[in-house]
């Protein structure tokens, strides 16, 4: 009994992995055909807008590093300020919680 229920299992995960691999999960269409011995990778590349408080987080980690407190100081409030523009733009459940985050800055 053990041995058929793992055989089902492994048939089940086989046609589950078969299944995802083809077709595209955004669009539903065939993935492109690799050479053999190739495989196609579906990334996708994030990057944040240049005003993005963590940013000027990372800024003035590398500015308190470089032991300038003054550029760490400006880049921490611009952070903030960031946040307070962001909270008034937020949603009621949000908003607390940008605005908090804004006042340990």
């Amino acid at each position: 009994m053990p041995n058929r229920i793992y055989a089902y299992l492994v048939t089940a995960t086989g046609l589950i992995a078969a299944s995802a691999l083809a077709a595209d999960p955004e669009t539903g269409t065939e993935r492109p055909q690799t050479a053999p011995g190739h495989s196609l990778v579906h990334e996708e590349f994030w990057e944040s807008p240049p005003d993005d408080p963590g940013q000027h987080v990372d800024r003035a980690r590398e500015a308190f590093l470089a032991v300038d407190g003054q550029d760490a100081a400006n880049e921490l409030r611009k952070a903030a300020a960031k946040l307070r523009v962001s909270a008034g733009q937020a949603a009621a459940d949000t908003k607390g919680a940008l605005v908090r985050s804004a006042r340990e800055l």
